[in-house]
Order: C-alpha cells, then structure tokens, then sequence
C-alpha cells in the first residue's frame, strides 16, 4: 500500500517531535509547541493545523510552515518531501544540516583525534553553553560514533 505525501510528512513530523521529545525528557502539548514554534522561527500555525498535520490530515502545508518546522528541527526542508519513510537513520539529515555551519565544521576539525576524555570535556563544555542559550539539550544517538 501506498502512503500519501501527506501521511509521509505526517511520520516524518512526529519522528521529529518524538525525537525532540527524547532529547528533552518531556513530550510537549500541541500548545506549547505552536508557541515554541513560533518564538524561534516567527511561524504561526493553530494547534488543530499541527494535530492535523500529525495525523496525515491536511492538506500539503504552505513553504513557510515547512521552512519553519525544518529550521526547529535543524533539518533541510527536503527530509519533509523525501519519498522515502521516515526512520531513525533518515534524520542523519540534521547532522549534515548542523554541519554546514562553518563553526560546527570548524569545532569539528579542532576535535579529531582528540582522546575520549578530552571529547566529553567537550561536550559537557558545550551542553552547558547550549543550556545557557536556552537550547534544547542534544542527545548522543551517534555515542558508538566516537
């Protein structure tokens, strides 16, 4: 059986929220993400739009509603209109997307080859650094990577 476009938005939505969820440790209510959403990226969905778009529901959502949801999420506004299913190993998308930025490359290069100890001091440096900016905590999916 076929998916619908919107019924892979849908999946691929709720991984999102699911794996923001995870990172948090708290699932938010549909309210406090639209409220969330928009005060990081200005973009002002309803909260029946949102369970709509969860739920494979409505129709294809406008550009700024995607360009929104991917800027929250750090991801392309590609993984939303990829054909392929939503899994864990499709948000590897996100990593790419952060590692564009010239200073995650840049800490990157500076981090190779660096012992295990030296790489969670680095971390735990950055944790608290995200925490101060009020960002959301990240968690370690990739820990066999290091």
């Amino acid at each position: 059986m076929t998916r619908s476009s919107a019924e892979l938005f849908a999946d691929k939505l709720n991984l999102l929220l699911d794996r923001s969820a995870a990172r948090s440790g708290v699932a938010m209510s549909l309210s406090q993400f639209v409220t969330d959403l928009e005060n990081k990226t200005g973009v002002t969905i309803s909260k029946a739009y949102l369970a709509a778009l969860r739920k494979g529901q409505a129709p294809e959502p406008r550009l700024d509603v995607v360009r929104g949801l991917a800027e929250y999420f750090n991801v392309g506004p590609s993984f939303f209109f990829d054909q392929e299913p939503a899994d864990a190993d499709s948000v590897s998308d996100e990593m790419m997307h952060a590692m564009k930025r010239a200073g995650v490359r840049r800490i990157g290069l500076r981090a190779a080859d660096l012992s295990d100890q030296s790489l969670s001091h680095i971390i735990s440096i950055i944790d608290n650094i995200r925490a101060l900016e009020g960002l959301t905590p990240v968690g370690d999916e990739d820990e066999d990577a290091r």
